[in-house]
């Protein structure tokens, strides 16, 4: 397929999401697309498929989540009918280029999306993301991907959209394009040269056409807000987690801290974002909110409280907080912080899970928010791999210490992390193998620990934070509800009403 000279592209970002969420990544892409004078559309596959997660047992009063179990005919059933609407909008829009943003987890969905398209219907599909920055090369095997965003794409897009208006997709003819990795027509890969924004205030403003603003449960209350990120990049160096992996793509050998937004800088773009789409809340994406100085917090929070006037919530680690931290983030309108111990035992949390936090840390930091009238809520794994029983225990008895509302999710392990690469050296995992694994991943265990059964896992999942926060007089009806069925659901409903909070 070949493009004539003319002033418009037409790009469709293609997001292969399950529920409701998106990807920070697309609205600000949609903006450089439409500021450069071009077409910009988005698909979702979101909508079409509701997260496969239980919530039963979780102890939330008022949650957002259906209580779905991965089941594969309805998986397909929903792909049929999103699939096929895919089709029609590639059809009616006819797009110069698919863009698609993935990661690990809806990698394959997305793929099954596009291949199910005809071909005569198939643009110049460039894939980007964290899936295409952590595995390069693979990515680039598909026979249907013609080029990869390796790191930020709003360093990339506006390179590649001049090259579109001049020459031909097929021609491969992007050559000084940063960040871009593409076959030449051979179909050898050409890895272009690989950089980073290095001053992050000059990003759009987000464009949230065709993803929406939707209302979710903050702290008991229905709030329409958006996510928005002040910062990037993360100091810590979690097992589990692909971004140190993810930061030698990017960055390479230069050790980049985190780039975070003047205060005033951040305060314009919300007081806009506010006007724009009518927003009650606002949920900072940063890795890690708290690790800046006082100064920047200062500064922020005096700003945001005179100027914005919204309740958020953060994310933050136990290691980056103290009380003038909390007090400043209270007063400007905090009104949620998430933390992730993701373990109860100190020893593995610190050797396998390379988090340096300790359990009094954590306790500290939930008394901390607790004195400033600050929900905190903990998240946890389970179906890690080399976890004991003593140390699924030890996570039960800190729960009850943390005396917080707890998360909970199955391990999923990501390329590029430091435990998946010890499963996939082990030969105990293979790694997400068709779109259904992708999607139950979210519902169910896809790793299964070493003497353990898939059934343990659902079990612990189900059961888990009863466990730590009922009264030990009920082990034995939680124990009876490890295993699923009509009448153990029924059961959990009623803890559920009894006990949540």
């Amino acid at each position: 397929m070949a493009l004539t000279k003319k002033k418009k592209i037409r790009v469709l970002f293609f997001w292969p999401g399950i529920g409701d969420g998106y990807p920070l990544g697309i609205p600000i892409l949609q903006s450089i697309v439409k500021r450069k004078g071009h077409e910009a559309l988005v698909f979702s596959s979101g909508k079409y498929h509701s997260i496969p997660r239980s919530s039963r047992g979780l102890l939330y009063k008022s949650s957002d989540s259906k209580d779905l179990r991965p089941d594969k005919n309805e998986y397909m059933q929903a792909f049929a009918e999103g699939s096929n609407d895919f089709k029609k909008t590639v059809a009616k829009f006819k797009p110069d280029v698919i863009g698609m943003a993935v990661f690990s987890t809806n990698f394959l969905i997305g793929m099954a999306y596009y291949k199910s398209l005809p071909k005569k219907l198939r643009p110049f599909l460039l894939v980007g993301g964290v899936h295409s920055t952590l595995t390069p090369n693979e990515t680039l095997e598909e026979d249907e991907i013609d080029a990869i965003c390796v790191g930020e794409g709003e360093l990339m897009m506006e390179g590649f959209l001049d090259k579109c208006e001049t020459g031909s997709l097929d021609s491969r003819d992007f050559v000084d394009v940063p960040n871009l990795w593409h076959k030449g027509k051979n179909g050898e890969i050409i890895k272009n040269q690989t950089g980073f924004i290095a001053d992050i205030e000059e990003l759009p403003l987000p464009d949230m056409a065709g993803f929406g603003i939707k209302s979710k449960h903050f702290v008991g209350k229905k709030y329409r807000y958006i996510s928005i990120e002040l910062s990037r990049g993360c100091p810590m160096h979690c097992a589990y987690c692909c971004n140190d992996v993810y930061k030698k793509a990017v960055f390479g050998e230069n050790r980049v801290k985190i780039r975070r937004m003047e205060p005033k800088t951040a305060i314009d773009r919300m007081i806009a974002l506010k006007s724009m789409y009518e927003i009650e809340m606002f949920r900072f994406s940063d890795e890690n909110f708290t690790a800046t100085t006082i100064g920047w917090l200062k500064t922020f929070c005096v700003l945001y409280k005179q100027s914005i006037g919204l309740p958020f919530t953060i994310s933050a680690t136990a290691s980056s907080l103290n009380a003038e931290k909390v007090m400043l983030i209270k007063d400007a309108g905090c009104v949620n912080a998430n933390m992730g111990p993701e373990s109860g035992n100190d020893d593995y949390r610190k050797t396998i899970l390379r988090k340096k936090e300790t359990d009094d840390m954590y306790i500290k930091a939930r008394r901390l928010f607790e004195d400033y009238d600050i929900r905190v809520n903990a998240n946890f794994l389970y179906g890690l791999p080399f976890q004991t029983e003593e140390v699924i225990q030890d996570t039960i008895n800190f729960i009850k210490k943390l005396n917080c509302p707890i998360s909970t999710e199955f391990f999923v392990p990501l390329p590029g992390s430091e435990l998946y690469e010890k499963i996939v050296d082990m030969g105990i995992y293979k790694g997400l193998e068709t779109d259904y694994d992708c999607y139950r991943s979210f519902g169910e265990p896809v790793f299964i620990p070493d003497e353990k059964t898939r059934e343990d896992v659902i079990a612990q999942g189900r059961t888990m934070i009863l466990y730590a926060k009922l009264p030990k007089s009920l082990n034995p009806i939680i124990k009876a509800c490890e295993k699923e069925s009509d009448d153990t659901n029924r059961i959990l409903d009623v803890l559920d009403l009894i006990f949540a909070v």
